[in-house]
């Protein structure tokens, strides 16, 4: 009321890896070419959890490499969606080090880099065609013949899921800022 606005909010959260990040990650995986035995990547948690859990759906092997510094709670999270879990290094840098020469070590192996890819800007991209098409049936059913939104907020630590959530609105919804 005080913004004399309709506000929507969208739970990520809700996933089964609590994260939009399984959204670029199940994308990814399900799109590469099944030339390999078993994906590998680095991270300190909810990225992770995200490939383990895309994994799992898709029947793939899966190993996440984390640093030390990483909660056990995370740890076992991972653990749980199925994925083995390697302990290496203090930092994500070196953690990512060791996926690296793991990977390598394994030519089966698909080495699996958490962000930026356009595969995965892709998924995420999933998130903002879920808002349109929600909010979308909303304004048509309250009347509003336009369908356009007047602006959307992306809250994210990375780039992955701005990325894919502001081409998609851009694309469909151009006027939305």
């Amino acid at each position: 009321e005080r913004l004399n606005a309709v506000v929507h909010l969208k739970r990520e959260d809700l996933l089964p890896s609590f994260s939009f990040k399984l959204r670029g990650a199940y994308n990814l995986l399900s799109q590469l070419p099944r030339d390999f035995d078993e994906v590998i990547t680095f991270s300190v948690g909810s990225q992770g959890h995200s490939v383990a859990e895309a994994a799992r759906a898709l029947g793939l092997p899966a190993t996440v490499v984390m640093p030390h510094r990483t909660p056990l709670m995370r740890q076992t999270a991972i653990e749980r969606a199925g994925a083995k879990v390697v302990v290496a290094g203090t930092t994500l840098a070196e953690a990512e080090a060791e996926a690296v020469r793991l990977a390598e070590a394994n030519p089966r192996c698909q080495l699996l880099q958490p962000h930026d890819h356009p595969l995965v800007i892709a998924g995420q991209a999933t998130a903002g065609l879920e808002v349109i098409k929600q909010v979308g049936s909303a304004m048509e059913a309250f009347g509003d013949g336009e369908g356009q939104l007047d602006a959307i907020f992306v809250v994210a630590g990375g780039s992955s899921l701005l990325a894919g959530v502001a081409a998609i609105m851009k694309s469909v919804m151009p006027r939305t800022k």
